[in-house]
């Protein structure tokens, strides 16, 4: 069996990515027939008897998605909005508004409120039908009484340069949101509700996507600013931020309290880490998916995966070259320097501090699933056992630039940085590691 490394890379990535395609999912998940809507094959809406269908999306993917169901629906559909990061192409009765993303912005205020007075206003005989994908949290903000623009912008700077997980950084966001933490559930009512989810978060937490917006918040004032204090954030916080923090939350609810919204997870990591396993084993090439929530601050998250490489290349336990492993979710990392860079560049690059000297045959490719790796142009990067042997010869300290949160500009002259440009969809991150031997070119 003979195989050039570095496209079977690509091309699995690519099937991954496809397979999480936003458009297939909801063509595949919804059918209309008569007057009923059929999910995954059964009748669970009857459309008779509402009076008005909205749609209505949020996040990176949501636009793909609300496209799709409205030629789903077609004259069905009364009006709708979809905020994206792009100028939304949509057909009339829709409109489209983009906000800003990774930090909010007046564009992000302005979505907030036209999303937020859009679903404030359904009615008991209407019927909402929402897309929700990763980026909401950014794209479209509405802060609580007490909290300026301004002062929400630069509590998502500390708290998005910081060791937090994306998990911890959107239970802080919820509480600064009249949109997130089931805002918009509690505004749609008496409404009722179908919210799809294209999942980018670990383990497909609905109410961490896109910060929840139609999940009630967990967690309590008390173990955000337990947790913002042993972190050391307290201090860096705008004043007014940590007054709304430290004050209850107005509203105790669990799930089932939401008894208007129904919630449907559409896909998430683990489906685009199968249809890789799948790709591989067309190619040929036994694989193995580690998991697909492995989450973790950078450094360490490398050195595990190393230690799992290093394992199958000396003893092919857990799996036996040639082969690939697969795993999924989100690293983080605190940002200490001036440099470009994103969690899946300093990922890879981490991993080949970490294999340095070990001998044996390897490619790995690190990615954002949505082609973007942090403020970069590239979704992530490749890398192989020459990589950090191509950096000595120009004469380049990796640790140099991994001090300064620099991985861009090292791959940028290594050699290395993987671009797609956009995919239009997000669950979150993947590696792919291509383990070889003799019969592997």
């Amino acid at each position: 069996m003979r195989i050039e490394p570095q496209k079977l890379l690509e091309e699995c990535f690519a099937a991954m990515v496809r397979a999480v395609d936003p458009k297939t999912l909801v063509q595949q998940a919804l059918r209309r027939q008569g007057s009923f809507l059929y999910l995954r094959g059964e009748p669970v809406i009857d459309l008779a008897q509402f009076s008005r269908v909205w749609l209505a999306g949020l996040g990176k993917a949501s636009m793909a998605m609300v496209k799709a169901a409205q030629a789903i629906l077609a004259d069905r559909v009364h009006g709708g909005l979809v905020v994206s990061p792009v100028p939304a192409e949509l057909a009339p009765p829709l409109q489209g508004v983009v906000g800003s993303h990774p930090l909010p912005d007046q564009r992000s205020l302005n979505a907030g409120e036209q999303l937020f007075a859009l679903i404030s206003s359904l009615q008991r005989e209407d019927l909402l039908l929402f897309f929700l994908s990763g980026g909401g949290s950014s794209l479209a903000v509405l802060p609580v009484e007490g909290i300026t623009l301004a002062e929400k912008q630069a509590a998502m700077q500390v708290l998005l340069h910081s060791p937090l997980s994306i998990t911890q950084v959107n239970a802080v966001r919820k509480r600064l949101s009249r949109l997130k933490g089931g805002g918009l559930a509690r505004a749609a009512f008496p409404a009722t509700v179908w919210n799809f989810v294209l999942s980018d978060v670990v383990g497909d937490d609905l109410g961490t996507v896109a910060s929840g917006p139609f999940q009630p918040a967990r967690e309590s004032a008390d173990e955000l600013h337990s947790l913002l204090r042993n972190e050391g954030l307290l201090d860096l916080l705008p004043d007014a931020v940590n007054r709304v923090l430290l004050r209850p939350f107005p509203f105790e609810e669990s799930a089932e309290e939401f008894s208007w919204v129904h919630n449907v997870l559409l896909g998430g990591n683990l489906m685009a880490l199968r249809a890789g396993k799948d790709f591989f084993k067309r190619a040929g090439v036994p694989c193995l998916i580690l998991s697909a929530q492995m989450e973790g601050e950078v450094q360490v998250l490398a050195d595990s995966h190393a230690q799992i490489v290093r394992e199958a290349l000396r003893s092919g336990h857990p799996i036996s070259p040639p082969c690939a492993l697969l795993s999924g979710g989100e690293s983080f990392l605190q940002v200490h320097g001036s440099g470009r860079g994103g969690r899946n560049q300093e990922f890879a690059l981490y991993f080949a501090q970490a294999m340095e000297g070990c001998p044996g045959r390897w490619r790995l490719l690190s990615a954002g699933t949505d082609g973007i790796d942090g403020p970069t142009d590239a979704a992530g990067a490749i890398i192989d056992e020459f990589t950090l042997v191509r950096a000595s010869t120009l004469g380049l300290s990796s640790q140099a630039f991994l001090a300064d949160n620099d991985s861009y500009s090292f791959f940028q002259r290594v050699g290395g940085l993987l671009r797609t440009g956009p995919t239009g969809t997000n669950v979150a991150d993947v590696r792919l590691i291509l383990l070889q031997n003799e019969g592997v070119t």
